[in-house]
């Protein structure tokens, strides 16, 4: 194992308890810590999403030096109340309630010059309509039927077979 770095003393005495919190939360890759030395130890980590980019988690652990008590709050900008509840339970508390967490831009508009900026989501479902797209199986793999309407997974746009006695079958936008 690679050398610790060394968190203030207090702390070493919880690491037991805090990675086994840590671990209860597979889902999660556990990435940054910072002990600020005021009491409360701020743990960082990433979630990955299904379009490739991550969400991130932050749990802070507050240390109750009097009681010698830890205590926990976390946040995430996941959408998915299942993480939250995941979360919640891995710290040992219930929550009924997921506070979605917001944008920048969408909160303060353009009164924050140096927010980040997502571009925009692309599909080229286009191409695949076009059989220049590999992998297109939501397309593909069975026969389709004339008028059959069938939905990008990636966009929501939707597509028609149609067919004709002489020009054959094609997609067409619904």
């Amino acid at each position: 194992m690679a050398d610790l770095v060394q968190l203030s003393e207090p702390w070493r005495k919880h690491l037991g308890t805090i990675s086994a919190v840590l671990n209860k939360a597979p889902r999660v890759r556990w990435d940054r810590c910072i002990d600020d030395g005021g009491g409360v130890l701020h743990l960082y980590g990433w979630v990955d999403r299904d379009d490739g980019r991550a969400d991130f988690v932050l749990l802070n652990v507050q240390r109750y030096s009097d009681v010698d008590f830890i205590d926990y709050a976390f946040y995430t900008s996941s959408p998915d109340a299942e993480l939250t509840a995941e979360l919640a339970k891995a710290i040992g508390i219930t929550m009924d309630v997921h506070i979605p967490c917001k944008r920048i831009e969408e909160v303060f508009g353009g009164m924050v010059t140096n927010a980040i900026k997502l571009a925009p989501k692309t599909c080229d479902c286009e191409a695949a309509i076009n059989g220049s797209k590999p992998g297109t199986d939501w397309l593909m793999g069975m026969e389709r039927q004339d008028g059959e309407i069938v939905e990008c997974p990636d966009c929501g746009k939707q597509w028609v077979h149609v067919c004709d006695e002489a020009e054959g079958c094609t997609w067409v936008p619904a």
